[in-house]
């Protein structure tokens, strides 16, 4: 297609074409808009494999796919001489060219928004003569010849990942782990990002896309990802199993093993008993409902307080802790061992003594996030870190348990990962 206009496309596939200047599209003078499109395997005998504009006009790119497009001279997936495109969630993939792999640029200053560069070969991914784009929130890593590379230009480059580094804020030079171009959702094929990729979270809010280029909003982590692909972040919400959750009270002070429980209460108690004895609690939740390549990124324990005896434990007793066991301390029903059996993570949270609205919450560490079941139960042992005051007199304090009839007060566990 050649325009000298100002069309709009959506959802198109330029395939297989061929051409002098622009193999897929030409434009002169035009600034049409194109959204969900795809260029792919289009051949230029000299300039633009997948897309050339010219003499002016502002063509406006969302969620557009360069792939596999050659030029013989410039510009792999797209040529840009003396116009200024606005690119944003757009993907280049292994276009070929001797100057430019990606993209080239002549006297041209785009905007490029959430873009990702990876793989273009031979002349790099950007080729800047004259020209001055911004850059922001963009990947351009693993292209063969370099990313960036400029003849009399300044580009601006802001929170973007740069393999071999460039100036700027927010930039940096790491290995995005990005995967091969697939169908991940969305008209388009886009690169996802591999777990625990640099580029998650390390985008800056003001400047990002409002979406990434399947559609899913931006952000879905405290800040958006780098590239133009946006990781999205599921929660699992579960509810404390009242049959096999409860408390144990030890048998004596400073005996150090379970002596009477009770599975079948309502509430379960915290703190300490008549006698100096230390209760202790037993959550059990069912979290093999988590998929199992889930990446966890954050664990909220909450309990909701229903009453009190005596003193605070909170203000006398130290931190209120969190073991883990993966399926069960002993057997998935509450039994007086669970008072001391060994844990298979310990003190992996610590819950906060500011309740809010009843509710006290503590966010599992790192070792608490990775031991999580995904094929079965998880239990949590709550106690507190001081055993007892030695005053001889009863001091603890009573949660809701899995056995409460209000299904929404019962200790909840939220898992939040992709």
């Amino acid at each position: 297609i050649h325009i000298g206009s100002s069309p709009s496309l959506t959802n198109v596939i330029f395939s297989g074409n061929s051409g002098g200047r622009g193999g897929g599209m030409s434009s002169f003078d035009a600034s049409p808009t194109l959204t969900d499109v795809t260029f792919n395997n289009n051949t230029s005998t000299n300039l633009g494999g997948g897309m050339y504009n010219t003499n002016g006009g502002i063509p406006t790119l969302n969620n557009v796919t360069f792939s596999g497009n050659t030029a013989t001279n410039t510009g792999g997936g797209m040529r840009n001489a003396i116009s200024n495109p606005a690119l944003t969630n757009v993907a280049y993939r292994a276009n070929p060219a001797p100057i430019g792999g990606g993209t080239a640029n002549l006297v041209s200053h785009p905007t490029l928004t959430n873009v990702t560069f990876s793989g273009n070969t031979a002349g790099g991914a950007i080729k800047n003569v004259s020209s001055n784009p911004i850059i922001r929130n963009s990947i351009l890593y693993g292209n063969t010849g370099g990313e960036i590379i400029d003849s009399s230009s300044t580009p601006v480059v802001t929170y973007s990942i740069v393999q071999g580094g460039y100036a700027g804020a927010g930039n940096l030079d790491v290995n995005p782990l990005l995967s091969a171009l697939a169908n991940n959702g969305g008209f388009t094929k886009t690169m996802s990002l591999g777990a625990s990729s640099p580029a998650m979270n390390a985008g800056n809010n003001a400047t990002c896309a409002a979406t990434d280029q399947r559609g899913i909003a931006r952000p879905q982590g405290t800040k958006c990802d780098i590239g133009a692909f946006e990781t999205e972040m599921l929660s699992l919400t579960l509810r404390s199993l009242g049959a096999q959750d409860g408390w144990t009270l030890e048998s004596g002070e400073n005996t150090t093993v379970g002596g009477t429980m009770d599975s079948a209460a309502t509430t379960f108690r915290l703190g300490d008993f008549t006698g100096d004895k230390q209760y202790r609690a037993i959550l059990h939740f069912n979290t093999a409902g988590l998929p199992d390549n889930a990446v966890i990124t954050k664990v909220t324990l909450k309990i909701r307080k229903q009453g009190q005896s005596g003193s605070d434990p909170f203000t006398i007793l130290g931190g209120l802790t969190v073991d883990m066991r993966s399926p069960s301390f002993g057997t998935a029903a509450l039994a007086l061992g669970d008072f001391q059996m060994l844990a298979g993570r310990s003190a992996v949270a610590t819950f906060g003594a500011a309740p809010v609205n009843s509710w006290y919450s503590a966010i599992l560490n790192g070792q608490g996030r990775n031991y999580l079941n995904k094929v079965g139960a998880t239990q949590f042992r709550l106690y507190f870190a001081t055993d007892d005051n030695d005053n001889g007199i009863a001091d603890y304090m009573m949660f809701i348990s899995g056995d409460h009839t209000t299904v929404s007060a019962r200790p909840t566990l939220v898992i939040e990962y992709y």
